[in-house]
């Protein structure tokens, strides 16, 4: 009489196979998507930043400080777009706004622009 069919040896190696292919199909899944959500976090600190800068410009602030509040309040930015990728909660923090006079022992007029989750990180 013969048999037809896969062994136990066989059907567990084939179950091994699947397991090691879905461990590595998650780990880069995970990879991808935290990369995703650090690319976003950027895009999104440079929005706010921009909006700073137009505020700068037009309100003429030398050095000081700008959240993401006053930024949307003044209609220089609407944050209810911006929301953080890890929490899904609207982000918070602003931006620290620098005039920049001497660099390297030379004159310059420029500005730096410094996203902070609060005030006191400036």
């Amino acid at each position: 009489m013969s048999m037809k069919g896969f062994t136990l040896i066989e059907l567990l190696a084939v179950l091994a196979l699947l397991a090691v292919v879905a461990v590595i199909a998650v780990t880069n899944g995970m990879s991808i998507l935290n990369s995703s959500k650090s690319s976003l976090s950027d895009t999104q600190e440079d929005t706010i930043i921009d909006a700073a800068k137009n505020y700068q410009a037009t309100e003429g602030i030398e050095n000081g400080y700008i959240s993401v509040d006053d930024l949307a309040t003044k209609g220089y930015l609407d944050s209810s777009e911006l929301t953080d990728p890890e929490t899904k909660d609207e982000m918070t923090g602003g931006v620290c706004i620098k005039h920049i006079t001497e660099e390297e022992g030379q004159k310059v007029d420029k500005y730096n622009f410094k996203y902070a989750e609060k005030e006191a990180n400036c």
